[in-house]
């Protein structure tokens, strides 16, 4: 009897451990799998998040940016209006009186050295700094006074640079009509080196870039070389030929700006309120 009851017992014992050992075969691949799957929810959520914030963060710095730009513009947009219109509005006997009147206006902005010009549809010029142009200029075929005809305010050109110190630049005008009765295009120079660094300097999330636009037309970039040409100029360059074929998206971006995925990048693109320009 007792062998029997031993032959049982250690059926019953491989019987138990077989059991066991299903149950670890199935059980411990199933648990895996779900840890698994539960760290890959887990890391897909935590990329959500991650990208979440890291888009919060562009658009957050590059209202900022653009905020500051729209900023130091607007002030010597307002500033020149102002000045346009109290020149519309006083009377004097010649244009050494302007002269005089508005010399003080030459050392307002650093970034305005001339101060402003005027150009008459008599085909006449006068320059309140006392530069003189070149025996036959007309101010009539100028685009900076083609570009402030019927405008009420002042209106931003294209950007240039200057043929003397190669500084990139760009011009405002408006119409003006002095009460002597003559009437033209009252226009300044902006010159660009400080917005140009600013611009190079501007790292939103510490690892961007920025490109300052008018249109097409590249304003300021982290590359010197880029200003005052065109997106299209750089046919090989895949985000800036991507940038261009969507121009409708970056002119237009809405109220305060708009985020896109460019070229497999992250984009805030922010209006830069009174330049009709956009910070990218």
């Amino acid at each position: 009897m007792e062998p029997k009851a031993a032959d049982e017992k250690l059926i019953k014992s491989r019987c138990g451990q077989s059991v066991s050992d299903r149950l670890l075969r199935i059980f411990v691949p199933v648990v895996t799998l779900f840890l698994l799957a539960v760290a890959f929810l887990c890391l897909i959520g935590a990329r959500r998040l991650c990208v979440k914030r890291s888009k919060e963060a562009l658009s957050e710095a590059s209202l900022a940016g653009a905020a500051k730009l729209a900023g130091k513009i607007d002030g010597i947009l307002e500033y020149y209006d102002a000045l346009a219109d109290t020149l519309e509005g006083a009377y004097f006997e010649n244009d050494e009186g302007i002269k005089d009147e508005y010399a003080g206006s030459l050392n307002r902005f650093e970034e305005v050295p001339a101060g402003f010009y005027l150009g008459f549809d008599d085909g006449s010029y006068l320059d309140i700094s006392g530069w003189k142009p070149e025996e036959g200029y007309d101010p009539r075929e100028q685009s900076w006074y083609t570009g402030g005809l019927g405008k009420k305010r002042m209106n931003l050109g294209d950007i240039w640079m200057s043929s003397d110190s190669g500084e990139p630049g760009v011009t405002m005008s408006r119409e003006i009509t002095l009460r002597d009765g003559r009437h033209g295009v009252f226009g300044a120079d902006i010159f660009l080196n400080a917005i140009e660094a600013g611009v190079a300097s501007f790292s939103p999330c510490e690892t961007g870039e920025a490109l300052l636009l008018n249109g097409e037309q590249i304003v300021a970039s982290p590359h010197a070389e880029y200003t005052a040409t065109m997106l299209t100029a750089y046919p090989k360059n895949e985000f800036l030929s991507e940038l261009a074929r969507n121009i409708h998206l970056i002119t237009s971006p809405g109220e305060g700006g708009g985020l896109k995925e460019l070229d497999g990048k992250y984009v805030y693109f922010a209006a830069v309120p009174g330049a009709d320009w956009t910070l990218v």
